[in-house]
């Protein structure tokens, strides 16, 4: 009878020492996977990835069916949305789709568990789908509705039952207030009530006395006079301002808050204008608030329809123009790693800029590689084409925010100043300024070496070179000039030489197919058309002690991007630097992957080999 391969291992590997299934993860500790980074100007998950916060004003979600609110996180994933937003109670809208209230009684401190558990249910929904979920939950400290706090204790024990029921969830962010001025309604001592009682709630405590943990939360403000009234609180993570009804107001608002410090918190523009809502609401006037916003260096936007804020019974919303052009934003922030930039007004030169609405900003690379600018209307801008540092020459081009068309602008001087106006036809605008000269090449023998093929099915090679790390996104473009788009593929291969020894977490980010092998073990192994996604495995790995890697990858349309990198105890993820790699081991561009010819097959034939000895030893 055969034994099966994971059974020969299996005894083969007890046999030797080996264990055969890695010991069961530690319990996470609670409260949710997000932080603010270490500049204090964004928000990043639990190991150092950068997160990219855009949110859809889902306010009332519970009052659609259950089909219809996972059409909608499934739509809002699909486009690039990463949060949603909802209140938790609203004094108008009392009832969720099966007639439940929040409270009995009217009172704030009993809760109708049916009430909550979808809202519970919800969260976990949006979990699923990789979505974080803000709840805006101080309704009842405005004193307007039904169901008012009363005194700070009452406050903090509302907020108590708001924590302790998302205790275990962790994507909920949790939002005070409700467009609500900090000083109103129940003060602002209420509203630090409320924050309390959160995170105690979370942190199974109960005890009103100013010393909860906050660490276990990531909490906001949504209304006005945030800056003023909690700056210094420990409870805000990051602020959320509203701008209604007046996009010319976001740039200002939002730098506002970026430029404060002692301690510097991120700021996101949590409420605008609503597409629809108003004549003048049209996709344009959203999407000037949206670029405005990012451009003045926040950490997010929230993004409404009329339809939903006014409770439309259909989800026919979801398709707006407004939604689409969301989707265009989330794609280029992305792809040109916005956490790198900051505000720089001054690459727009002579006074140029604007005013209000109409005002061009502009954004810098930490590493004078690249510029943004945005142009709200077509007009002209004079632009200092000096914001590239390491180069003489400039490759502009133009950025179409309503679908993502690109055209060239041309090539410039770093010491002019030409005066710049979009493409006709076009509402709005996005100058991209990237440095001419190609990066540095890796140190000898250090990198990996990329074996580059004209077709998704790694025949027809194009070129070999050695990449100092994986780290690229082609948008919709190639590797090369001399490639083709959409359709490609690279194997990269060498060694990898860890700095300390423990369990690596490999973790690739692909748009399409991706495999990867470590000492000849796969760890990833999506092999599909899919946009960017990441997949990871582990494996154990020694200090010093260089091991094999091979990554394999495809493009078969519309975006490209493909990126390695790591993390382990103590080592927050970060792309694989180029002093832990090297070009040893690696892959001629005919031989294939090579990792089964020295990997795992060679690992299983030894242990074969051993066990035909073993046995024969035994026989009589």
């Amino acid at each position: 009878m055969a034994i099966p391969r994971a059974a020969l291992l299996a005894i083969l590997g007890a046999g030797l020492g080996l264990s055969a299934v890695p010991a069961p993860a530690a319990a996470r500790a609670a409260g949710i996977d997000l932080r603010v980074s270490g500049s204090g100007h964004f928000l990043e998950k639990s190991d150092g990835t950068p997160f990219f916060f855009l949110s859809d004003t889902e306010w009332l979600l519970n009052k659609h069916s259950d089909d219809q609110v996972l059409q909608v996180l499934d739509d809002r994933k699909a486009r690039g949305f990463t949060v949603v937003q909802v209140f938790a109670t609203r004094n108008w809208s009392q009832t969720d789709c099966n007639g439940n209230t929040p409270f009995a009684n009217n009172s704030i401190t009993q809760f109708n568990s049916s009430y909550w558990n979808r809202w519970r249910w919800i969260a976990d929904e949006a979990a699923e789908r990789g979505l974080y979920f803000l709840l805006i939950y101080g309704e009842p400290g405005r004193k307007e509705s039904p169901w008012s706090a009363g005194s700070n204790q009452e406050c903090y024990d509302y907020g108590r039952l708001v924590g302790a029921t998302f205790a275990d969830k962790t994507n909920v962010i949790f939002c005070n207030g409700q467009d609500s001025d900090a000083n109103g309604g129940v003060g602002a001592d209420g509203w630090r009530a409320m924050a309390e009682g959160v995170a105690d709630g979370v942190n199974g405590k109960n005890g009103y006395d100013g010393s909860a943990d906050y660490s276990t939360t990531l909490q906001t403000y949504h209304g006005y006079s945030i800056y003023q009234t909690f700056q210094n609180d420990a409870w805000i993570d990051f602020y959320g301002q509203e701008v209604w009804h007046n996009n010319g107001a976001v740039y200002d608002t939002v730098r506002t808050g970026y430029n404060l410090s002692n301690p510097k918190k991120p700021i996101a523009l949590l409420e605008g204008t609503y597409e629809t809502e108003v004549n003048f609401a049209t996709p344009h006037y959203v999407r000037v608030e949206a670029w405005h916003a990012y451009f003045a260096g926040g950490t997010g936007y929230g993004y409404g329809h009329y339809e939903n804020w006014s409770q439309s019974s259909d989800v026919d919303y979801l398709d707006s123009t407004g939604a689409r052009h969301m989707g265009v934003l989330a794609g280029f922030m992305t792809s040109i790693s916005w956490w790198k930039f900051a505000p720089d007004p001054s690459i727009l030169a002579n006074g140029t800029e604007g005013s209000g609405s109409n005002r061009k900003v502009a954004l810098r690379s930490s590493d004078g590689t690249q510029c943004c600018v945005y142009f709200p209307v077509i007009a002209a801008a004079d632009v200092r084409m000096d914001g590239i540092t390491v180069d003489d020459e400039v490759d502009a081009s133009w950025f179409d925010p309503r679908d993502g068309t690109v055209q060239s602008a041309g090539r410039f001087a770093t010491t002019e100043i030409p005066t710049m106006t979009p493409p006709a036809g076009w509402e709005d605008a996005v100058l991209v300024l990237e440095a001419v000269t190609p990066p540095a090449p890796p140190p000898a023998g250090k990198g990996l070496t990329g074996n580059y093929y004209h077709n998704p099915d790694f025949t027809s090679p194009a070129f070999s070179r050695v990449d100092a790390s994986v780290d690229f996104d082609w948008g919709a473009g190639s590797p090369d000039p001399s490639m083709d788009a959409d359709t490609f593929s690279v194997r990269w291969s060498g060694s990898v030489v860890p700095p300390v020894t423990g369990d690596f977490t490999f973790t690739t980010t692909s748009d399409d197919g991706v495999r990867l092998w470590v000492a000849g073990q796969l760890l990833v192994d999506n092999w599909t058309d899919h946009g960017p996604a990441d997949d990871s495995g582990t494996i154990s790995l020694e200090a010093g002690r260089s091991t094999r890697i091979v990554m394999e990858y495809y493009e078969n349309g519309g975006g490209a991007v493909a990126r390695l990198s790591w993390s382990a105890p103590g080592l927050p993820r970060e792309t694989i630097p180029v002093e832990c790699l090297s070009t040893g081991g690696a892959v001629a561009a005919d031989e294939g992957s090579g990792h089964r010819r020295c990997g795992a097959l060679g690992i299983e034939f030894l242990f074969i080999l051993v066990a035909f000895w073993i046995f024969g030893r035994r026989q009589p």
